[in-house]
């Protein structure tokens, strides 16, 4: 990550170009490979426990992904190309929550909503049910390498927008100084907040989605309502005047 932000944000934005392809040939891959394993009696019963289980659940499932686009934000002042701006933020969305559902079905259909519940690594567990005539099998390294490349893509946008932010906060122009440090601070606090994976699933899920709701929805709600606040009082003022 440190060295990704040394390189800037656009050569991260053409390495992920580059990858992204491999990710979805693995992806189409995985989804192909699992479908004769399809059981649709695993689907019922439905809303066997009532709407409250399911509104749970959607809690961390919609925050963590979509809420946590806001650090986008930090990229959009520099892309060039803002003629269909909008529409490609809002269809890469759609595209992928329509990832995430199909990811989440596919694990009911084929493992159960049991080992869908209670298991953290799904996409594991769904590699080791692949067998293709007995000889593609044990393809759980294909799923490595697309955590790793997720992984990789999240954790360096954040990086980027916390060891640029912090320079903006305080009108800092040369933020490249500060790159190093944080990448031994991200370093040493990774550890402090997350000693196991234990840990993170039975502790940090609820937390973690609160924060990105707070800071994906609530600030810049508030940011914008500031906004459009001070641009009528804006037009108010100039209606005045004239």
């Amino acid at each position: 990550m440190v060295l990704t932000a040394l390189a800037g944000i656009e050569a991260f934005g053409r390495v992920s170009e580059m990858l992204l392809p491999a990710y979805i040939l693995i992806f189409s891959a995985l989804i192909l490979a699992l479908l004769p394993q399809v059981q649709l009696s695993n689907l019922r019963p439905v809303l066997e426990n009532g709407l409250a289980p399911v509104a749970k659940g959607m809690v961390p499932g919609v925050a963590m992904p979509f809420a946590g686009m806001s650090i986008m934000l930090m990229v959009f002042p520099y892309v060039n190309k803002k003629a269909h701006f909008k529409k490609d933020m809002l269809l890469a969305s759609l595209i992928g929550g329509i990832v995430i559902s199909l990811f989440l079905l596919l694990s009911l259909l084929v493992i159960g909503p049991f080992v869908t519940n209670y298991s953290p690594y799904i996409s594991s567990v769904l590699t080791t049910q692949i067998n293709e005539l007995n000889y593609i099998t044990r393809v759980e390294s294909l799923v490595a390498i697309t955590w790793a490349l997720a992984a990789y893509f999240k954790g360096v946008l954040f990086f980027y927008a916390f060891t640029f932010g912090t320079p903006q906060l305080f009108r800092i122009s040369n933020s490249r100084p500060f790159v190093i440090p944080a990448g031994g601070i991200v370093f040493g606090m990774t550890i402090l907040i997350t000693p196991n994976v234990y840990y993170y699933v039975r502790t940090l899920v609820y937390p973690l989605a609160a924060w990105n709701i707070t800071n994906g929805f609530i600030i810049p709600l508030l940011l914008w309502g500031v906004y459009l606040c001070r641009q009528r009082w804006k037009q108010r003022q100039n209606l005045s005047r004239n």
